[in-house]
């Protein structure tokens, strides 16, 4: 048994499949965060403060996708209205730093 390619997305992620010998299949995905984290601090450090030029909307933070996987396994849905407040919190949680790209809380 060995793991086998599915995707390759434009995000850097990659899922591979493993069928093995019970009749289970089973799903990896992996993603190189390293050069989003590297983008992150880039913002961070530029001290633009997130707000985009018309100062209608502020980026606060980029997560990797497997980042938003992991936390829809922990019921955070990033893109859910009403899971805001856990996505704030987990964002404004020190142990998140390095998802941040502007100061302040959210």
């Amino acid at each position: 048994m060995s793991w086998r390619p599915l995707t390759r997305n434009f995000n850097g992620t990659e899922t591979d499949v493993l069928f093995d010998g019970d009749g289970k299949v089973i799903f990896r995905t992996l993603q190189e965060t390293q050069p989003i984290l590297d983008y992150n601090k880039a913002l961070r450090n530029h001290d633009d403060k997130g707000y985009f030029a018309q100062g209608e909307m502020r980026r606060v933070a980029t997560i990797p996708a497997v980042v938003i996987a992991q936390w829809l396994t922990d019921g955070v849905d990033v893109f859910d209205p009403a899971c805001q407040a856990d996505v704030a919190r987990r964002l404004n949680d020190p142990d998140y730093f390095y998802l941040r790209t502007a100061p302040g809380q959210i």
